[in-house]
């Protein structure tokens, strides 16, 4: 009896939770990683679908529910907290509602036709027995991948026979080859199930064709005397209503392929309740009827039909929604109510001031300038500067100023904002005057040693010319072989030969003129915009002229140094932009503002403000913790205010972002990143009262943030949104998110500062040292149980615009895959001090430390290494910086030299004496 009282409270303890939350975070983890293998349905086989993942959610549902009983947090003095952990109950009872009851799939319709059927998302494997005795047939849901290939178990009975059917083998785009071996064909062929079917005593096996996410293919047999129908695909499924599709529309960005919005025009017809209604279905805006909710999802590429996500689940969204709003309601009592736990650690905190300590790092800025090279003539600096004003249209669609296209120009040529003593504006417009000579001069970087042998060049740049022989382009069978290739096959070879060739095309549309698309269509200006002297036939001669010469004449005037005569023309093209464009084109304020914005650089040169003042405020603080100074406190308000005023640039130019771009700043790598760098630091001013240490560490980590931001990587270039990126729900999430990365980016950070402590600690200055280390660990839980109530608000926001978006709140990718196991890791480091043997002021720094880890893995791991929705990945990963594994083997080699260190300083057992 003993034992099992033994087992049952350690079932219910918070250790045993500990290990749930583990286990669960590293069966996620190693989902993701199956995933990027072995395709999204292996993952779900294997592990989210699988029942022992299922048995560990359902321990976790136990045991938060038992330790609620057990620790009585149902009390009203613990309110907040017991709010929290209902939510988290209520949320797990409604994925349980949406995973079993709920119902998902794609609804096709072309324009004057109508539906009263969808296909279901998951995929079944169908069987009907047919024979003298009669028929019978049978459903089962599957997740069939090579990795996942004997997941069809099915068993029937007909009349007297008994028929088992199971997959053996499973091989995508599969085709029989001799020796009745498969083999994968790839492209479009159907995949192939290989079944063994046995009926009675007899077997044999089968090859089932089918392709998932699409109708069943039918495959007759006739085994024994039975007929057998086998397929697998999505399920056909009835709505008791029909959907009309009227009218497909689809708006574009002007003169761009790429969509802007795309809605369905349908009439809802309801023959049962008498319900017949027109409704405009379109990204974000959802029709919605008896429990069944329709999301504008895909569209046919003639643009003659609509696909529409379909969805039903009333009563597991309900459920999971009243989750989330008990679980703000409780991080809002957690953040005022007198008697919660972080109110607590706020006073504690007050009691002791907090010092720091932390490794000097060492930014080395370095701006490697082309070598001397006999360049032409720089244009006029003020007509280059009015020149940048003139709107032209970019390859992404959006209408932009020409300073902007100069400088991602120049920046995706020659790698900086600059160059040949130029301004981007200058060199752009001599490169347009002088295409001869700019042709010749060393521009584009080669690095790979078998590129520079094939183009024969001396140094680490190579011309446009250098790179064609008589004609002949020297790269050809090279780049053709490097395309044709898939992305994750693609060697170090084939990525360099992609960039250069990318590079040689924009230096190319830069000699030629082909990259202005700077004179509207007179006929349709939302058309693709013209280049000079490519006038379309059908305008008036005016016209023509305009675009054929205007431009031509401007740049001999700019030069010949007639700049009278360029003014002229340049004012000529504008007013023709505004003639003829002015329904699209932004207004003029707009175009200087964005100029504004690429002449300051504020991000780049904040990089280097934020480094300096913070890595001197962190010296300061060094220099404080061995030896009291008088004006220690002057010093540190000083760099406070300077840091504080870096902030406010900061918000300037996330608001000129943003007001140029007509979106919230965080639609791709680099926008977050500059987001990132912008909540770091305001979580260090915001608990900059009770200690300078913050507002110190997060001046490094902004600049740091910066750093990333600028690497060759990075696109800082300002694009339009795709249509579901369209929704306030993704810029609250989005914004939450990042705030909550940079607390707990500040939490890694005093974790550091402590495990240096740990290693500085000696017999002599063992009680200080201790006492730091208690004052920064207090400090640490305040500031990373902010940032799990954050990144747990904006995960779950995500999921409600995810819902609005597409239909359904949770659907194991990669992006909210990690951020789960982000949560779970945090709430295991936040409640390390329930759990004995892990509640001391070590293992939470410690794990305030590692933990971030699943950060970098959420953001940096997912973003550019893993596929998925969120991925910004434009194909190729960036290859993992050494200096990574080098900071890993540091931090690793300080975490153990710190353990061992603590260790001379604990207590010795009774047994050790």
């Amino acid at each position: 009896m003993k034992t099992i009282n033994k087992i049952v409270r350690f079932l219910f303890s918070m250790s045993f939770m500990g290990i749930i939350v583990i286990l669960l975070a590293l069966s996620m983890a190693v989902a993701t990683f199956v995933e990027n293998r072995n395709g999204t349905t292996a993952s779900q086989a294997l592990i989210y679908q699988s029942w022992w993942f299922e048995l560990g959610i359902m321990l976790a549902f136990v045991n938060i529910l038992a330790n609620i009983i057990r620790m009585k947090l149902y009390k009203l003095k613990k309110l907040p907290i017991f709010l929290f952990h209902c939510a988290f109950l209520v949320i797990i009872l409604g994925a349980a509602l949406t995973r079993y009851v709920g119902k998902e799939g794609i609804m096709h319709i072309r324009e004057g036709e109508s539906t009263g059927a969808y296909l279901s998302a998951e995929t079944f494997f169908y069987v009907k027995a047919e024979s003298g005795s009669g028929s019978l047939e049978k459903y089962q849901k599957v997740y069939l991948s090579p990795a996942s290939s004997r997941e069809v178990r099915m068993k029937l009975s007909l009349g007297e026979n008994r028929i088992r059917i199971r997959s053996v083998n499973y091989v995508e785009g599969g085709q029989l080859q001799k020796g009745g071996q498969m083999e994968s064909m790839g492209g479009n062929h159907p995949d192939v199930a290989q079944v063994k079917v046995s009926i009675n005593n007899s077997s044999e096996e089968v090859m089932v064709r089918g392709i998932q996410r699409s109708g069943f293919m039918q495959n007759e047999f006739e085994i024994s005397g039975i007929k057998l129908t086998l397929a697998f695909g999505s399920r056909p499924m009835e709505l008791p209503f029909k959907l009309t599709l009227n009218d497909f529309q689809l708006d574009r960005y002007p003169g761009s392929n790429s969509p802007s919005s795309f809605a369905s025009e349908v009439t809802l017809v309801d023959t049962k309740n008498q319900v017949t209604k027109p409704y405009r279905i379109f990204m974000n805006n959802i029709l919605t009827h008896r429990g069944y909710r329709f999301y504008q999802s895909s569209y046919d590429m003639d643009e003659q039909g609509t696909v529409l996500s379909v969805n039903h689940d009333g009563l597991g969204t309900s459920v999971t929604y009243t989750g989330y709003f008990l679980m703000i309601v409780f991080i809002i009592l957690a953040f005022f109510a007198p008697g919660s736990r972080f109110k607590r650690l706020l006073k504690e905190s007050r009691k002791g001031a907090v010092v720091s300590a932390v490794a000097i790092l060492l930014l080395m800025v370095s701006n490697l300038s082309l070598s001397a090279q006999n360049y032409p003539k720089a244009p006029d600096a003020r007509e280059a500067r009015e020149f940048g004003k003139i709107w032209v249209l970019g390859s992404e669609g959006r209408i932009k100023p020409v300073s902007s296209l100069s400088q991602e120009m120049v920046r995706k040529v020659f790698g900086e904002n600059s160059a040949a003593g130029m301004t981007a504006e200058q060199l752009s417009l001599s490169m347009l005057i002088e295409p001869d000579k700019w042709a010749n001069i060393p521009m584009i970087e080669v690095k790979n040693s078998t590129l520079v042998n094939t183009i024969n060049v001396n140094g680490k740049r190579a011309s446009y010319n250098d790179f064609f022989r008589e004609g002949r382009y020297v790269m050809a069978a090279m780049v053709n072989e490097a395309y044709v290739k898939k992305p994750n096959q693609r060697n170090g070879l084939d990525k360099s030969v992609i960039k250069i060739d990318e590079a040689l095309n924009i230096v190319y549309m830069g000699l030629t003129g082909q990259l202005l698309q700077i004179f509207p269509d007179p006929i349709d200006p939302k058309a693709k915009w013209h280049v000079p002297a490519n006038a379309p036939a059908g305008l008036s001669q005016q016209d023509s002229l305009m675009i054929h010469a205007s431009f031509a004449t401007y740049l001999d005037a700019v030069r010949t140094g007639d700049l009278a005569q360029a003014l002229l023309l340049r004012k000529g093209i504008q007013n023709f932009q505004s003639k003829y464009g002015s329904a699209i084109i932004p207004a003029q304020g707009k175009a200087r503002l964005e100029v504004l914005y690429n002449k300051t650089l504020i991000f780049e040169r904040l990089t280097i403000f934020y480094a300096l003042i913070g890595l001197l405020f962190l010296i300061v603080q060094i220099w404080s913790l061995f030896k009291v100074v008088k004006w220690h406190g002057q010093v540190s308000k000083i760099f406070g205010f300077l840091l504080f005023g870096g902030w406010l640039l900061h918000t300037f130019g996330l608001g000129m972002r943003w007001y140029i771009s007509g979106h919230a700043p965080m639609s791709n790598g680099y926008e977050s990143m500059i987001f990132v760098a912008w909540g770091t630091l305001l979580a260090g001013l915001l608990v900059v009262r009770r200690s300078m240490l913050p507002l110190a560490l997060t001046g490094v980590l902004a600049a740091l943030a910066l750093l990333v931001a600028h690497m060759s990587w990075m696109n800082p270039q300002i694009t339009p949104l795709v249509p579901v990126l369209k929704s306030v729900w993704l810029t609250i999430h989005v914004a939450i998110i990042m705030t909550s990365y940079s607390f707990l980016g500040l939490g890694a950070l005093i974790g550091l500062i402590a495990m240096i402590l740990f290693v500085s600690k000696t017999k002599k200055n063992q009680a200080l040292v201790s006492g730091h280390i208690r004052h920064l660990t207090r400090l640490n839980q305040i500031v990373l149980i902010a940032g799990l109530y954050l990144i747990t608000i904006g995960c779950f926001l995500g999921a409600i615009w995810a819902n609005q978006s597409w239909g359904r709140y949770w659907g194991w990718d990669p992006k909210e895959t990690w951020c789960l196991i982000t949560i779970l890791v945090y709430s295991f480091v936040t409640h390390m001090h329930h759990i004995k043997g892990f509640d001391t002021d070590f293992s939470f720094n410690f794990g305030a430390l590692m933990g971030f880890g699943a950060v970098l893995m959420t953001y940096f791991g997912v973003n550019y290494f893993l596929g998925g929705m969120h991925s910004y990945a434009g194909g190729d990963a960036p290859a993992m910086p050494v200096g990574v594994y080098v900071a890993l083997i540091v931090l690793v080699a300080l975490v153990y030299i710190a353990y061992f260190n603590e260790l001379r300083f604990q207590p010795k057992k009774k047994s050790d004496v």
